[in-house]
């Protein structure tokens, strides 16, 4: 009978499982569950866990000693311990050999630091996510590969990234009036990886009022580490939208400076930009705006792909020694298979603070399954610190976005676009050109940038008295789009 390498956890008897049994099992079970009342989580954690901080919270850390595999292979597990926000039971099971084993609590698989806790932690706990160890960026030392914890979020890492945006299973009815639900991933399965294994693959489970489902997941770590997502969704009663493959970021202010803040940094931002590759195969880049009174939704047509990007690279945009901005990890998603008609929506939520999550992006499928109804879908995501793939490194990708407003509802923009290869140098130079609607244009210049090696294109835009305009600006030459299209939601306030 196979059993879990790791040191002081008890578990339950082992059963058979197989990776295509165990993901037919359980989009069974998300099925069957969909057809019945949803019952919250019981709870079962004391008051000094419910009430640590969040500091108290990340003194609490898992023993390396005690990870699942440890040193048996290139991947190890981890657990999250019950407390904080973090409260909701994680049911969590190891398959090795075909066999699956389920992973029990135990106090003694973590270090709580320093923790004077008033009585000590009780044995029938549970846990609240994992994490994955892998050596992303030098053989002989383990790394922070991938963490799934709180809701249905998830992050992962690629070499030398830094943890910022966040990933979701599934998010229904973000920005509204009724309220978000956020569905919970309960339970996960980890196939234990052969020993030269560079792979590895998780099932989860997931629950909320309204729905039910089932994940899988295959990790492949590298410099751009990819995850490939299967999931299958039944809804127990109507929603009035589901968001699919879901974003979260952070965006507080960038060089635009749309708002003010007092702060020595230049800007402050886990992501800079939507990106979205569309059906026609152009390419959209939206810079993020943290508004300053309602939270904007902007929709847009459906894409082949989309990420929230951090393509602000330079230590010197962000000065922090400490946050790491220059180096969070940006996230592309690619939609596999026929998902249907729909659209991709960006939500931006006012926010004065960097430690909120306040981007949201994700895509909405016209018509939703009714209830008991099957949603199956895929897709891939890339974690990327640069690429010359996003867009084609022959096309000019924006830079930076800066704004200057006037009088009269006048504001002035200034849009840098730099270069990506040679084959953009050729040529007549590329002149901008600029379109929008409820607002007018005027004075559009377009001036080579050797600062950067690219060009930068400057107008004012003057909206429409109470509307909110959407204005866009490419680069061309001899008839033929040159850089992405970059493109603004402007408001008169």
């Amino acid at each position: 009978m196979a059993t879990c390498a790791i040191a002081g956890a008890a578990s339950l008897p082992a059963q058979p499982a197989n990776a295509p049994a165990l993901f037919d099992r359980s989009i069974n079970e998300a099925r069957a569950s969909a057809g019945k009342s949803y019952k919250e989580p019981t709870i079962r954690l004391p008051g000094f866990l419910k009430d640590l901080s969040y500091d108290a919270y990340l003194d609490i850390h898992a023993r390396r000693e005690k990870a699942l595999w440890h040193q048996d292979g290139k991947f190890e597990v981890q657990f999250f311990h019950p407390g904080y926000l973090y409260q909701s039971p994680v049911g969590i099971r190891a398959v090795e050999n075909g066999r699956e084993t389920e992973i029990k609590f135990d106090p003694g698989l973590f270090d709580y630091g320093k923790n004077k806790l008033p009585e000590p932690v009780p044995r029938d706990l549970y846990f609240a996510g994992l994490r994955l160890l892998y050596p992303l960026n030098q053989p002989s030392k383990m790394d922070e590969l991938a963490i799934f914890l709180g809701s249905s979020y998830f992050r992962f890492l690629g070499a030398h990234q830094f943890l910022g945006t966040s990933l979701r299973g599934l998010a229904i009815d973000t920005a509204e009036s009724s309220g978000e639900e956020f569905p919970q991933f309960t339970d996960f399965w980890i196939e234990k990886p052969g020993p030269s294994s560079d792979q590895i693959r998780l099932f989860a489970r997931l629950e909320s009022r309204r729905a039910s489902g089932a994940y899988q997941f295959l990790i492949t770590p590298g410099d751009s580490t990819v995850v490939e997502v299967q999931a299958s969704i039944f809804l127990r009663s109507e929603v009035k939208k589901l968001g699919l493959a879901p974003l979260t970021s952070m965006f507080l202010f960038a060089e635009s400076r749309t708002r003010y803040f007092p702060d020595f940094r230049p800007e402050i931002h886990d992501a800079d930009g939507l990106l979205m590759e569309t059906a026609n195969g152009s390419w959209e880049w939206r810079p993020l705006i943290n508004p300053a009174k309602v939270h904007q939704v902007t929709t847009f047509p459906s894409g082949k792909g989309f990420g929230l990007v951090q393509r602000d690279r330079d230590w010197e945009s962000y000065a922090d020694l400490q946050a790491n901005y220059e180096h969070r990890a940006s996230y592309w998603i690619v939609r596999e298979g026929d998902w249907g008609p729909g659209r991709l929506e960006l939500v931006e939520i006012p926010s004065t603070e960097e430690r909120h999550d306040n981007m949201v992006a994700y895509w909405v499928p016209d018509r939703k399954p009714a209830p008991g109804q099957e949603l199956r879908f895929r897709y891939k995501i890339y974690s990327q610190l640069n690429s010359i793939n996003h867009p084609p490194g022959e096309l000019l990708r924006v830079q930076a976005t800066r704004l200057q407003v006037g009088k009269d509802r006048r504001t002035r923009f200034v849009i840098d676009f730099t270069k990506q290869s040679l084959a953009t140098s050729t040529g007549p130079a590329p002149v901008g050109k600029v379109q929008a609607n409820k607002a007018r244009i005027e004075n559009v210049v377009t001036q080579e940038n050797k600062m950067l090696g690219g060009w930068r294109v400057f107008f004012d835009a003057i909206p429409e008295a109470n509307q909110t305009a959407e204005v866009r600006a490419w680069l061309h030459k001899q008839d033929q789009i040159c850089s992405e299209v970059w493109v603004y939601h402007l408001t008169d306030q």
